[in-house]
């Protein structure tokens, strides 16, 4: 029995029409018995939504699991109150600026229990603040945005949110925090938050007026806070927190976390940091306040055992790169680097650098506006070739200047590179740029799927993000 159906929703339609128009002239057994198996499906998913005016009203009864990717928004609820059993929604490559309208014939929809969002172009907020739909997803436990850059926050009213139980949010580049003091406080089911890779986060609950009062947070029993590169607290406010429940913290890569909150705080039940999603790593030190000072302090768990985070909104950083890089080259496991709003850069290493990187596994470079290259030769060499020995991803973004990845005479080798991923670089023109020690000239080189080839326009315009895709157990080269 057909439990699961992942096609195009014109393509659905067209099936449907040609089914019923078999049936209705008696003509040849039908390919896919529609009357038959659509309402037995359990889980639909589909691309591009279209007219689905068209369907019959009770052929989707039984789904529990629809999954939606592009289409038009204003289709969306009127289609979705077809499904009177769903349990979990998926939306994903729409453009819409709130998901759950203010007004509109919505009719009864189902109780939604689990909803995903995933790259929803300009939306804001899950609902307008005067929308009188906010009762849709009383039901909702489990909610999932991802990748969603204009997203700013959980904007809710009365008790929109009263079952949710886990909250997960990721790759949200506009969200500054995530909720207010009086949004956490009708979270009263909440169990699990899971925060990761918001870039310009600093904080987890936003301030809005009355800081001394005391929100309790009880049913709250995991909270994860990965790879924030802005997180300065969970609240820089004097409000107090309850945590009566909570028993795993886990704290990764957030190298500005100086504290957890301002006002009293209390979790009973919480006897250690975690430092690694992965690794057993564990801190403790009196108390959570405590132990966040003195990561921070120490320079250790916040940047995660094998990461470091060079930015300007981390003077302290900038400063040691600056005087010596070797102080953070020289950690022993260094496998990720991170330069975030290095405005003073123009160049992050030189050759001999490299020697240093062994281990280094990503490089990640974003919004370092006056930098050119990444690797820049400016001292005499003295081998023909430079090696990143086990660097198998770089990121690139936002580099307003940035020419290219490497300039000068050398060779660089990349024998485990597998992604590349440049994005919002508009000057940049090749991966690569060859100097001659004798002549001075320049010539460049780009990297691209059939090998390297010269190119002399513009490579990555600020529209375009470009990924290779390298599979590392063939040695890759980069010659000049």
């Amino acid at each position: 029995m057909l439990k699961k159906l992942k096609t195009d929703g014109s393509a659905l339609l067209k099936i449907v029409a040609s089914e019923h128009l078999r049936l209705i002239q008696g003509n040849e057994q039908p390919v896919l018995l529609v009357e038959e198996v659509i309402p037995k499906l359990e889980e639909l998913e589909l691309r591009n939504l279209g007219d689905m005016d068209q369907f019959p009203p009770d052929l989707f009864q039984h789904i529990k699991v629809f999954a939606l990717s592009g289409g038009s928004p204003s289709s969306l609820f009127p289609f979705v109150r077809r499904f009177y059993n769903l349990e979990r929604l998926e939306f994903s490559y729409f453009h819409f600026k709130h998901l759950v309208p203010c007004k509109g014939d919505t009719g009864t929809l189902p109780p939604i229990r689990n909803l995903k969002l995933v790259s929803a172009r300009n939306l804001e907020h899950i609902w307008r603040k005067d929308s009188e739909l906010d009762h849709l997803l009383s039901n909702l436990q489990t909610l999932t945005v991802q990748q969603c850059d204009d997203w700013i926050n959980i904007r809710v009213f009365s008790s929109s949110l009263q079952n949710l139980t886990i909250l997960n949010v990721s790759f949200c580049k506009m969200m500054t925090n995530l909720v207010t003091p009086s949004v956490l406080k009708n979270l009263v089911q909440l169990t699990t938050i899971k925060v990761e890779d918001c870039t310009k986060m600093t904080e987890i609950v936003g301030n809005e007026g009355d800081c001394h009062q005391t929100i309790v947070v009880s049913k709250l029993k995991c909270l994860q806070l990965c790879n924030l590169k802005s997180l300065t607290s969970f609240c820089p406010w004097y409000y107090n927190f309850e945590f009566p429940c909570l028993e795993e913290l886990v704290v990764e890569y957030c190298p500005r976390l100086k504290i957890f909150s301002e006002g009293v705080l209390s979790t009973p039940q919480l006897r250690r940091i975690k430092q690694s999603s992965y690794l057993e790593k564990w801190s403790w030190t009196s108390d959570l306040n405590t132990t966040i000072q003195q990561l921070y302090t120490e320079k250790d768990g916040l940047y995660g055992p094998c990461d470091y985070n060079i930015s300007d909104t981390f003077p302290e950083s900038i400063e040691i790169w600056t005087r010596n890089p070797q102080e953070i080259l020289g950690f022993k496991n260094l496998s990720s680097l991170q330069f975030y709003k290095c405005s003073s850069l123009k160049y992050i290493f030189t050759p001999s650098m490299l020697l240093s990187l062994n281990r280094l596994r990503r490089i990640e470079v974003e919004e370092c506006s006056s930098m050119k290259q990444v690797v820049r030769e400016e001292e005499e060499a003295m081998t023909h070739k430079f090696t990143f020995l086990s660097l198998r991803f770089v990121t690139i973004e936002s580099c307003s200047n940035l020419t290219n990845f490497h300039w000068g005479s050398q060779a660089l080798e990349f024998p485990e590179l597998s992604n590349i991923r440049i994005a919002e670089c508009p000057k940049m023109t090749a991966f690569s740029s060859s100097v001659s020690r004798e002549s001075g000239d320049a010539s460049e080189s780009v990297v691209g799927e059939g090998g390297i080839y010269d190119n002399t326009a513009t490579f990555f315009s600020n529209k375009v993000s470009l990924v290779f895709n390298i599979y590392p157990h063939n040695l890759f080269h980069i010659f000049f």
